[in-house]
């Protein structure tokens, strides 16, 4: 082997080495202490330190903040710690009334609340925290109503039986403003047809879903609480429990209004 050549392997072997290293010292800097094999993974041979699902260690940082993809899941329990650390956070939120706002192109930290400036310190310390956890409960409001929504349209009939009603309700302006003008409805067009009560018998959860909706928009107090909770009921599948619920508060409501 020629002189050129032999350096140059000696090299290869002196950065291969030097990249084990590194490696190692990143891993044992940022966990000294995690010797729980169930936290570490191996990414094309490097090893990875995961928290909560998410990568946040090892193969010197090069997939931090990913999640865990592969096969076999992350099974965890939460750090006494950390859900500590979660609640300061949550508290201080809710206790200043904390926002996230773009300003100059960055996302900063609002509140209109009067802050003294111990507090201030506290929030300005806590930054990157408090605005993980405000996207955090921002995303999961966002995804709680996405889910909500799908299960919504995929109620049997529904869209149908709304459209129907829709369609009525357009030809009974029309023809009371024909009516109105003196046209005796002349020009508005047939009634359109549709047996709503076929369709409630064929869609008893639609027909449970629009019950309790019109329960909900009620200027009555009791009925109005009464009528949002059988909704959510509805919408999760449970339209039989829903609507005999729905009967007992009316009943119950009625009894109030007789002794009142």
């Amino acid at each position: 082997m020629d002189t050129d050549k032999l350096k140059m392997k000696i090299a290869a072997m002196k950065l291969a080495v030097l990249g084990l290293k590194i490696s190692r010292l990143t891993i044992d800097k940022t966990y000294p202490k995690d010797r729980d094999p169930k936290n570490w993974r191996t990414i094309n041979g490097s090893k990875v330190h995961l928290t909560e699902g998410k990568i946040d260690g090892g193969a010197g940082g090069r997939f931090n903040g990913k999640a865990w993809a592969g096969k076999q899941k992350h099974e965890f329990v939460s750090n006494p710690k950390d859900d500590a650390s979660k609640q300061k956070i949550d508290d201080m939120i809710q206790k200043y009334h904390l926002q996230a706002v773009m300003h100059n192109g960055k996302m900063r930290v609002f509140t209109r609340a009067s802050l003294n400036a111990s507090e201030i310190r506290e929030i300005k310390a806590n930054r990157d925290k408090i605005l993980a956890a405000i996207k955090a409960k921002k995303d999961a409001e966002t995804d709680r109503i996405a889910k909500r929504q799908a299960k919504i349209d995929a109620i049997p009939g529904l869209k149908e039986i709304k459209a129907a009603r829709e369609a009525h309700a357009l030809w009974q302006a029309r023809l009371t403003a024909s009516i109105e003008r003196g046209a005796s409805g002349k020009g508005v067009g047939p009634e359109p047809k549709y047996d709503f009560e076929a369709a409630y018998k064929k869609y008893p959860q639609a027909h449970a879903y629009l019950v309790a909706e019109h329960e909900a928009n009620k200027h009555n107090y009791e009925m109005a609480a009464a009528g949002k909770k059988a909704l959510e009921k509805v919408i999760n599948g449970q339209w039989k429990e829903a609507m005999k619920e729905l009967e007992d508060s009316k009943a119950a409501n009625r009894n109030e209004l007789l002794w009142d």
